[in-house]
């Protein structure tokens, strides 16, 4: 039986977009990052950015949609505007 190989994420603009998208709505640090990842891709082709931008893109938009459909309202406050409140 062999070990399962694993390519290094750089080699995956998609799947590295998500782990940074991921990472940076677990903690906020890693947002920082995401600047230094679009240059190296930007670098590397159109085609590794386009991907690497579109899974940050959707992670980002399934991480928020997902915060926004567990937020309750508070008092007279809907949930969009707890969620902003609490955000900032």
């Amino acid at each position: 039986m062999t070990p399962l190989r694993l390519e290094p994420a750089r080699r995956r603009p998609a799947l590295s977009g998500a782990c940074l998208a991921l990472g940076a709505s677990a903690l906020f640090w890693p947002a920082f990052l995401i600047p230094t990842w679009l240059a190296y891709y930007a670098g590397r082709g159109r085609a590794a950015l386009i991907r690497c931008c579109a899974s940050i893109a959707v992670i980002g938009a399934a991480t928020l949609a997902a915060v926004y459909l567990y937020t309750e309202p508070v008092k007279d406050r809907g949930p969009l505007a707890v969620f902003v409140a609490n955000t900032w």
